[in-house]
C-alpha cells in the first residue's frame, strides 16, 4: 500500500512539475489587417520566453488611386487569400522544419483602420456615499458604454440586428477617490474613474476575414483584436518608464493617433490623411504616376534619389507635408483642449517608408502653453525596441505590426 501510495505521489509530481517546466510549445498565426496590406507571422510560445516569429510574410493591396470601399474590401480579402495559401505551403513548413510541429493552435486577427472603429473615454461617476466596487457595477457601466458607442454608429442588417460586432471593450485604468488602484473589487469609493477602451467591427468584415481563414486553418480557435490596444499594451511593457506618450500610424490612407496620459490611453483618433494623400499630391505635383511618386519617396529617404529630381520632389514634398501637417495640428490642437500632449512619439508604419516618415515626423514641433515650440521626440517602433518582448528567427522578415501582434500574443499567453 505504502509503495503504491508513494509511487501515485511521484507520478503526479513529476507530472506537476513537468507542466510546470515542459516546453509546452505552441505554434499559432497572427494577422495583422491594415488599410493597405495584410500581414501573417507564424509565433512560436513557450512559457516564460518571448514569444518567436519563426516565418513572416505580407501582401500589398495599395488602391491609391481609388478610395472605393467595395473596392478597398475585395482586395484586403484577396489579399486575405493569398497569404493564408502562402502561410499554409511555406509558414508551415518552416514550423516543421524549425520546430518539428505542422499545425496551428489557433489564429489571432489584429485589426486597424478603417476595418475597426475604436474610442477612448474616461468615465467617471460620483456618489453622495461611498459604494462598494464590485465585478458586476464595473461590467455594467461598461456594457451601457459600449451599448451607447454602438449605437451613435448607428448601422442594422435585414432583420434590423446591429451590423457591428465587439472588437474589444478593455478597462485600462481605474482610480477610485483619485488614486489608480489594481485590485478595485471590494473597496468603497464615492468617485470612480474608469478609463475605457473601446472598439467595433462590421460583422460582415470579421465573418469574411475568418472564413477565408478556417477555409485553410480548420483547426485551432480564432479570435479578433483591435490593433490600437496591442501596440499600446506592447509599447508599456516596452518602456515602464514612459507615462506619456502617442503613438502614430501612417501605413495606408489615415492616420490613426493614440494618446497615453499616465499610462493610460485616454485619446484615439484618426483623420483622413496618411501615406496614400502625401503620394498623390507627390504624383500630381510632379505630373508623374502614383507608382514613381511612391518610388521617388522611397529613394528620397535612402538618399539615392539623383539630383536631377530632387528639387523638384522636395518642392512637391513641401505641399503633401504641409497638407497632412494641416490635418495633424487641427487633431493635436482640438486634443490639447484636454489632455497636455506627450511630447514623445513611436511612429507605426512599413518597413518600406520609415526612413521617410521619420525624417518629415522629425520636422513637427509641440506648442507650449507659453506659445513656445519644442521638437517631438520621435522614435520608429521597430523590432529592435521591443527585443525583450519578442524575437525573430534569423531568416524569418522583420515586420513592426507582426512583432507587436507576437508580442501582445505572448503576453496573453503568459497571462
Amino acid at each position: 500500500m505504502l509503495t503504491a501510495v508513494v509511487s501515485w505521489s511521484l507520478a503526479v509530481y513529476n507530472g506537476h512539475m513537468f507542466s510546470l517546466f515542459g516546453k509546452r510549445e505552441k505554434i499559432s498565426l497572427v494577422f495583422d489587417v491594415g488599410a493597405t496590406s495584410v500581414g501573417c507571422g507564424v509565433v512560436s510560445t513557450v512559457p516564460l520566453k518571448p514569444p518567436e516569429v519563426i516565418y513572416s510574410t505580407r501582401t500589398y493591396f495599395d488602391q491609391l488611386g481609388s478610395v472605393d470601399p467595395k473596392q478597398l474590401f475585395n482586395s484586403m480579402t484577396e489579399s486575405l487569400k493569398v497569404i493564408n495559401t502562402k502561410v499554409a505551403k511555406e509558414g508551415i513548413a518552416e514550423a516543421k522544419i524549425k520546430r518539428n510541429v505542422s499545425s496551428v493552435s489557433g489564429a489571432q486577427f489584429f485589426i486597424s483602420s478603417p476595418w475597426s472603429l475604436s474610442r477612448t473615454k474616461i468615465l467617471t461617476v460620483r456618489k453622495n456615499e461611498p459604494v462598494k466596487i464590485t465585478k458586476g457595477f464595473i461590467d455594467q457601466l461598461l456594457a451601457n458604454e459600449m451599448k451607447s458607442f454602438v449605437s451613435s454608429i448607428g448601422g442594422s442588417d435585414a432583420e434590423g440586428n446591429s451590423a457591428l460586432e465587439v472588437l474589444g471593450q478593455k478597462v485600462i485604468d481605474i482610480k477610485l477617490n483619485g488614486y489608480s488602484v489594481d485590485k478595485p473589487y471590494g473597496k468603497l469609493a464615492s468617485t470612480i474613474e474608469i478609463s475605457l477602451f473601446l472598439s467595433v467591427i462590421p460583422k460582415e468584415v470579421i465573418t469574411k476575414i475568418e472564413e477565408i481563414t478556417h477555409k485553410v486553418f480548420r483547426r485551432g480557435d480564432m479570435h479578433a483584436s483591435a490593433f490600437p490596444l496591442a501596440a499600446f499594451s506592447v509599447i508599456r511593457d516596452a518602456h515602464p518608464e514612459l507615462d506619456d506618450f502617442m503613438f502614430i500610424d501612417i501605413s495606408g490612407p489615415l492616420t490613426d493617433i493614440s494618446a497615453i496620459r499616465s499610462g493610460s490611453m485616454v485619446e484615439n483618433v484618426t483623420f483622413p490623411k496618411g501615406r496614400d494623400s502625401m503620394v498623390r499630391i507627390i504624383a500630381e505635383t510632379m505630373s508623374v504616376d502614383v507608382d514613381t511618386a511612391f518610388s521617388f519617396m522611397k529613394m528620397y529617404a535612402d538618399g539615392h534619389l539623383d539630383t536631377g529630381k530632387q528639387k523638384q520632389f522636395e518642392e512637391a514634398l513641401v505641399k503633401a507635408r504641409d497638407d497632412w501637417h494641416l490635418s495633424f495640428n487641427s487633431v493635436l490642437t482640438d486634443m490639447a483642449t484636454r489632455i497636455v500632449i506627450p511630447n514623445k512619439i513611436f511612429v507605426i508604419s512599413g518597413n518600406d517608408l520609415a526612413a521617410f516618415l521619420m525624417r518629415m515626423l522629425k520636422t513637427e514641433k509641440r506648442t507650449l502653453t507659453d506659445g513656445s515650440q519644442i521638437p517631438f521626440d520621435v522614435s520608429f517602433l521597430n523590432h529592435d525596441k521591443m527585443r525583450s518582448l519578442v524575437n525573430f528567427t534569423k531568416d524569418a522578415e522583420t515586420d513592426s505590426f507582426i512583432a507587436i501582434a507576437a508580442a501582445f500574443v505572448g503576453r496573453m499567453h503568459i497571462e
